[in-house]
């Protein structure tokens, strides 16, 4: 019988099972608090129409025309799409389940992180475990995870897609069904996610079988840029729909687009923009209040400063584990914490407050990439592990040979 993994703290053993149920109290709390404060000091009016599980005829009209343009209906620019009706009715069930109670509702749409976030917790080490669990309960991550909102349930696909990317490297290479229906779940949601974790899994599988590990990962992170540059109109249309969606109010916009939050100065004036203000607006997507806009709210500020301490120590851990870190370790981060951060900063930069909700769906992947792929002991056992299996195979091959 397998051993259940204990920690110490203040002395005192604490059993997994029993952090994790901390854990689910922790984000109940939150839940709890963010309905019956947070969302009276900002405007979030999709968590109200999920809690009510009412499909308004507006979105009623966009289940019609995704017909004519499922694409756009599963990008779900503005805010009335396919995803939107599906939220609302999942909404619905926990409605009738919960007879309407809002922090209960919050609650249901919360358990989707919160069982992603055991299943990513569980298939790290214990060494790395406690790192990942203290950087996922952060406060914006947990709020805007823990009440009705798409974000729930796209943190808690990215979650599980996340640990199977980690167990790849325990050997667990067959995906299950949980790993088939959270990529499913993904790609309805969000597509552009799809990019991020097809470079990582295919990186891994081929790197399985050759020994320039470290060159694979780079010459197929290039043949991704070269799709990039292939697609680069697609990507800009994108970019510049994305802000029209947020500078221009229209009387279906929901959630804070449109709101007092939005920066009324387009971020593209020209097409290179998209391109040649990334790094500007990928840094801004990922803390959401520049330090002018820190004073204009307490919220701001305090989600500027999470932003500045999860910076901080994933700097620290990198600067730690640099010395060590394999080559092939970093060339995968980066073009996967790249993959990732691309696509969504289109949405962060014109809006601080849909920047923190839009990455509390992507920012644990930017987490394990940092906090658990920077493992040297990870890359050192998955070589020795495959290294075995090669090893095990030649003799069969040598046999067929002389043969």
């Amino acid at each position: 019988m397998t051993r259940v993994p204990q920690i110490s703290f203040f002395g005192t053993g604490l059993s997994w099972g029993l952090i994790y149920f901390f854990l689910f109290l922790y984000r109940c709390l939150v839940s709890v608090l963010g309905e019956a404060f947070v969302l009276r000091l900002t405007s979030i009016a999709d968590t109200g129409t999920y809690q009510s599980g009412v499909v308004a005829e507006v979105y009623q009209a966009a289940t019609r025309q995704i017909r004519d343009n499922l694409l756009a209906a599963l990008a779900d620019v503005h805010g009335g799409g396919f995803t939107t009706v599906l939220t609302i009715k999942i909404g619905a069930v926990f409605n009738a389940l919960f007879f309407g109670n809002p922090f209960l509702i919050n609650i249901g749409f919360q358990t989707f992180t919160f069982i992603g976030l055991v299943y990513l917790l569980h298939s790290t080490v214990p060494a790395l475990r406690l790192r990942l669990l203290v950087l996922t309960m952060l406060p914006s991550f947990t709020l805007w995870t823990s009440i009705a909102s798409k974000e729930s349930i796209v943190a808690g696909a990215v979650a599980v897609l996340a640990a199977y990317f980690i167990r790849m490297y325990d050997g667990r290479v067959i995906p299950g069904l949980h790993h088939v229906v959270a990529a499913i779940v993904l790609f309805v949601f969000k597509p552009y996610y799809g990019v991020a974790f097809a470079y990582g899994i295919a990186t891994t599988l081929v790197s399985r079988f050759v020994r320039k590990r470290a060159l694979v990962s780079l010459l197929i992170g290039m043949v991704t840029l070269v799709g990039l540059y292939v697609f680069h109109e697609q990507f800009v249309r994108y970019s510049l729909t994305v802000q029209e969606a947020f500078i221009v109010a229209t009387p279906t916009h929901v959630g804070n687009w449109g709101s007092r939050s939005t920066r009324t100065e387009p971020f593209f004036v020209e097409d290179t923009d998209v391109f040649i203000k990334a790094p500007a607006g990928i840094l801004r997507a990922f803390f959401g209040p520049t330090i002018p806009e820190v004073s204009t709210s307490a919220l701001h500020l305090i989600t500027f400063m999470e932003g500045v301490v999860l910076a901080v120590t994933l700097a620290l851990i990198v600067l730690k584990a640099i010395r060590q870190l394999p080559v092939y370790n970093a060339i995968l981060s980066m073009f996967m914490a790249f993959w990732i951060l691309l696509p969504n900063y289109p949405f962060g930069v014109m809006n601080p407050g849909t920047a923190i909700r839009y990455r509390s769906g992507y920012i644990l992947l930017i987490i394990v990439l940092f906090a658990v792929f920077m493992s040297r002991p990870l890359y050192v056992n998955w070589v020795a592990r495959t290294t075995r299996r090669s090893a095990s195979m030649q003799p069969v091959a040598l046999s067929s040979t002389q043969i």
